[in-house]
């Protein structure tokens, strides 16, 4: 630090300024999170919510970059594939786990087949179940997946069940995770162990120190395999509630959120940030859908749910949100929506309250509501919803909860009616909504809304399996079509999403909101900040 300083002060002296194209060594950018820091919050492969705390620790095989959306090499380096069913990887022999340890083929076998493992809520894998061997290393008949061959300690082939053109995704979604340190473990210690606590990664940033409910740091890694990074550390500061997060972004005590959401900024507080030289503004269309995802275990009835939609003045409640794009669709990106659903949105408290009445509804259950979403702007909406139905007498009971006590819930108990949820999805490949109505693809094994529709699996596998961008949207719209009339979502809107960073931060990337993505963390950088006199 002594010496970082006295290199200001020469500067100063003489009179040098730094120019903005030239990145500069040192310094800390701090970004808020706006949730508590709890297990299993750190374990990539448990979040349900957004992962920023785990892209400067952990990587996956593949990135996606975030200027071309296009697929990169990350802890492989290349890999080849003749038919899209065997797929061979070609790992980079230069990158080192945070404790100096290398990473080798052993790592991604161990990491595959931890999120493969039933009793781990790897919720957002997507078609790693193609894997040969999957289902019987599931269900307990085999101690290992048969289909990851090691071929040596950088080469690895996957053999798939089927051809997959979309596996590179299951590729940027499985987390690396060092088997040295984990495998030795029983499923049960590595969900619990205080491992996710000082976590180890092969990420350009490594664990530091956290304070519980404030913030968690990360340091730089000298021995990243893509260089030192430029920033001595990032700290992710806890936010809960929007005012203080925006007057201490005003004041300089934070430089900004990667995605403002799950807050919304009102008009006046938006223009306030263009119009501050010292900060920056960045907006672009999201992809992401949210709004409503019902238990079809505990709504089974088609009509039931059709009134509780009936009830709901859609557009009415998308204001309270703000900046949102209005869809009726499951599918973020508008190319992907079908023109016969997208705005279909339908406001009629009377005849919901007729359907009700004539399929014998019980008035007296209070139903269910969970979500993951705890900022205000949140709660004000399920309160609005709740009104809603309470106008047509139907009692509802919401629970805004963390993320470990959601996937409790949601995903292993099954306890609740209704979900308040978004499903994320990444650019050209509409079919991440897998996760809740693909039969074969729920987990765990039998699904958490127990959608089961032969129709839904065909159009979600051709869509999935074909690499024709135009086939997919012919396929995607009659999925939409489908998935409308079954009832069994009600999205409200798409996001749009905006992030704030302090103009002193350069080579800065808007997170995707997807966990594989090359943010180039590694060559941000801030400008010192200046001395008097």
């Amino acid at each position: 630090m002594k010496r970082w300083c006295a290199v200001l002060l020469v500067m100063a002296l003489v009179g040098v300024v730094v120019s903005a194209q030239e990145p500069v060594k040192g310094g800390i950018v701090r970004l808020r999170v706006p949730r508590e820091l709890t297990l299993p919050e750190l374990p990539p492969y448990a979040q349900a919510g957004g992962p920023e705390l785990s892209w400067p620790v952990f990587e996956t095989l593949v990135w996606l970059d975030a200027d071309s959306l296009n697929y990169t090499g990350c802890l492989a380096e290349s890999w080849e594939t003749p038919d899209f069913q065997t797929w061979i990887l070609h790992l980079r022999k230069n990158v080192k786990w945070h404790d100096g340890e290398p990473f080798t083929a052993a790592d991604v076998v161990f990491s595959f087949e931890l999120v493969s493992h039933p009793s781990v809520p790897a919720v957002q894998m997507y078609s790693i179940d193609l894997i040969e061997g999957y289902q019987a290393y599931r269900d307990g008949q085999a101690e290992h997946l048969a289909g990851i061959e090691v071929m040596d300690d950088h080469t690895v082939k996957i053999n798939l069940t089927k051809p997959s053109p979309q596996f590179l995704l299951t590729l940027a979604r499985v987390p690396m995770l060092p088997a040295h340190i984990l495998a030795n473990l029983s499923v049960e210690e590595n969900m619990e162990w205080d491992f996710w606590d000082n976590p180890v990664g092969t990420g350009p940033f490594k664990f530091g120190e956290k304070s519980p409910g404030q913030y968690i740091r990360f340091d730089k890694f000298p021995e990243y395999w893509r260089g030192e990074p430029y920033l001595d550390s990032i700290v992710f500061r806890v936010y809960k509630e929007k005012g203080p997060f925006l007057l201490d972004l005003q004041a300089g005590r934070v430089d900004g959120t990667s995605l403002v959401y799950p807050f919304t900024l009102t008009d006046a507080e938006r223009e306030a940030i263009k119009n501050n030289p010292k900060l920056r503004y960045i907006r672009r269309p999201g992809f992401t859908v949210r709004g409503l995802v019902f238990n079809l275990n505990r709504l089974p009835n088609r009509e039931v749910r059709r009134a509780l939609m009936l009830a709901l003045d859609v557009p009415e409640l998308d204001k309270i949100i703000g900046t949102v794009d209005p869809t009726r669709s499951v599918f973020a990106e508008p190319r992907f929506r079908s023109p016969k659903v997208d705005q279909n949105f339908q406001y009629d408290p009377d005849e919901a309250r007729a359907i009700l009445e004539r399929e014998g509804w019980d008035f007296n259950r209070e139903l269910k509501v969970v979500t993951y979403y705890t900022t205000k702007p949140f709660r004000d909406l399920l309160a609005a919803i709740q009104a809603y139905w309470a106008q047509i007498g139907v009692k509802a009971r919401v629970s805004h909860v963390e993320v470990p006590t959601f996937v409790d819930i949601w995903y292993r108990k099954k306890e609740a009616d209704i979900l308040w949820c978004g499903f994320g999805q990444l650019p050209g490949f509409p079919s991440c909504e897998e996760t809740f109505f693909s039969s074969q693809r729920m987990y765990p094994a039998g699904g958490n809304i127990s959608y089961r529709n032969p129709i839904a699996d065909c159009l979600l596998n051709c869509m999935r399996n074909t690499a024709d961008v135009d086939d997919k949207i012919i396929l995607a719209h009659h999925f939409d079509e489908f998935a409308y009339e079954e009832f069994y979502h009600a999205v409200f809107y798409a996001s749009v999403e905006e992030a704030i960073i302090s103009s002193r931060v350069h080579n800065f990337r808007m997170w995707l909101t997807v966990l594989a993505m090359d943010m180039k963390i590694d060559e941000w950088w801030v400008e010192p900040t200046p001395t008097s006199g």
